[in-house]
């Protein structure tokens, strides 16, 4: 497999003149065309690769990832866990545990993967619920996660499904020439909404993005459709310094990056870089700063959009606003004490 793996990361990736991993063209072209999709975590190859880790195909992930039985209910709409799955499995196995009632759906729009895991784990929750004659539609802005699928499609690395396509492209403004039944929104909160926002300087809401990806998911469900939502809520944050990323850590990130691209690559890397880049798998957001006016009025203090109790309410107005029928989850992750809330919105 280890070999499988080198060969797909070899047709996407290339060491740069400076050492560091790059797209390939024509992801990389369409990378750089697009500010906000270059601005994002996944432009990073060793990142990315670091983070998709060992790569699945749908039959290889267990129907495990979907038990809900690994809950404990705390009350009729809450929950806790030890370590919540950020991947999309978290969000259909909380939805199995809200048991929403419908028929076989004909259409399932699924709103952005971070990786091609992202939509495996949906193809495999399918085939559990034995809806073979379903059809499911990938739509994604990025170039990285599609480039990746097709190259797993090409290498024969999985069976393409005949009723699965994939649509580049951002949702806000998506048509679909056919009723869709679902919609699968899973933390899309965290990568369209800034963490902060200076309400007193800034007319437009931060939360623009993420309403109109809501309010267009609504519109495109048929009567009796749902959509399936998950957000993520980080806990109140404090004046601290955020730990770094141990040297152990950031080692096996790197070893594990020079086993996937082979070692004619790994000797091109520039590894000091790699271990940077490796630190932080993501970009940590700044607020904005006003030369200390902050502390002189108020017009320039910066609030968290993504974090405490404000921000769980501002996700339930933003559901209940464009759904009249919503039922919600919320699941406590005990170790990072985030909070994931699961909405299923009936149109």
């Amino acid at each position: 497999m280890a070999k499988a793996e080198q060969d797909i990361w070899n047709n996407m990736v290339a060491v740069g003149k400076f050492g560091n991993l790059q797209w390939v063209n024509p992801i990389d072209s369409k990378i750089s065309s697009n500010p906000a999709i270059g601005g994002e975590t996944r432009r990073f190859p060793e990142r990315y690769i670091a983070m998709v880790g060992e790569i699945r195909t749908p039959g290889e992930i267990s129907w495990e990832a979907f038990s809900t039985s690994i809950y404990k209910k705390v009350s009729l709409h809450k929950a806790e866990i030890e370590s919540e799955s950020t991947g999309v499995n978290g969000l259909l196995r909380i939805v199995d545990l809200l048991n929403p009632p419908h028929e076989q759906p004909k259409n399932i729009v699924q709103v952005g993967a971070f990786s091609p895991i992202s939509i495996f784990c949906t193809l495999r929750w399918m085939e559990q619920k034995g809806w073979n004659n379903t059809s499911l539609t990938l739509v994604e802005p990025s170039p990285i996660p599609l480039a990746h699928l097709r190259t797993l499609k090409e290498q024969e690395f999985f069976d393409w499904p005949e009723k699965f396509s994939i649509v580049q492209g951002d949702f806000r403004h998506f048509n679909f020439e056919k009723p869709v039944d679902i919609v699968i929104c899973d933390i899309l909160n965290a990568w369209t909404i800034p963490a902060f926002y200076t309400p007193r300087l800034r007319k437009r809401t931060p939360y623009k993005v993420y309403e109109e990806i809501i309010g267009n998911a609504g519109r495109l469900l048929t009567k009796g459709g749902k959509l399936y939502s998950r957000s993520i809520v980080f806990p109140e944050r404090n004046n601290s310094s955020p730990n770094s990323t141990s040297e152990e850590i950031v080692e096996e990130r790197l070893n594990f990056l020079k086993s996937q691209i082979g070692p004619q690559l790994s000797e091109e890397l520039d590894q000091e870089y790699a271990r940077i880049i490796l630190e932080d798998m993501f970009n940590k957001p700044s607020p904005p700063t006003y030369c200390c006016l902050e502390h002189v009025s108020k017009l320039y203090q910066n609030a968290h959009t993504l974090s405490g109790p404000r921000s769980e309410n501002i996700m339930r107005r933003i559901h209940h606003r464009q759904f009249n029928q919503v039922s919600e989850m919320k699941v406590t992750d005990t170790a990072s004490n985030c909070n994931f809330i699961t909405f299923v919105c009936n149109n």
